[in-house]
């Protein structure tokens, strides 16, 4: 529950920024919150790019991540604090290139 004590004195959208993070929200008292959001239009895996996830690891407690499911449908919002201390995530690469061959 969002109580007014609880809500943020100021939010900053910075999605684009490649912050690693969406939003930085800071509450009254002081507390800087760094979230991530991830929405998926149904349910399935969730994805963190590799800046994101590393910045999860930099700030620890101050980074949040809000998952909405369904978001098409019946809009669930779940808040996770400190992922990397409540998550094992799997590691997965992927790389895409794209070779120009003179000739």
């Amino acid at each position: 529950m969002v109580t007014k004590k609880s809500r943020p004195q100021r939010a900053t959208l910075t999605r684009g920024a490649h912050l690693g993070y969406d939003i930085r929200s800071q509450a009254p008292d002081g507390t800087i919150r760094y979230i991530e959001v991830k929405a998926r239009a149904i349910t399935g895996a969730i994805v963190l790019m590799r800046n994101e996830w590393l910045m999860a690891l930099r700030l620890g407690e101050e980074y949040w991540l809000y998952i909405i499911r369904k978001a098409a449908t019946d809009p669930k919002l779940y808040i996770i604090p400190n992922q990397t201390a409540n998550l094992q995530p799997e590691e997965v690469a992927e790389v895409v290139r794209y070779v120009m061959q003179r000739g």
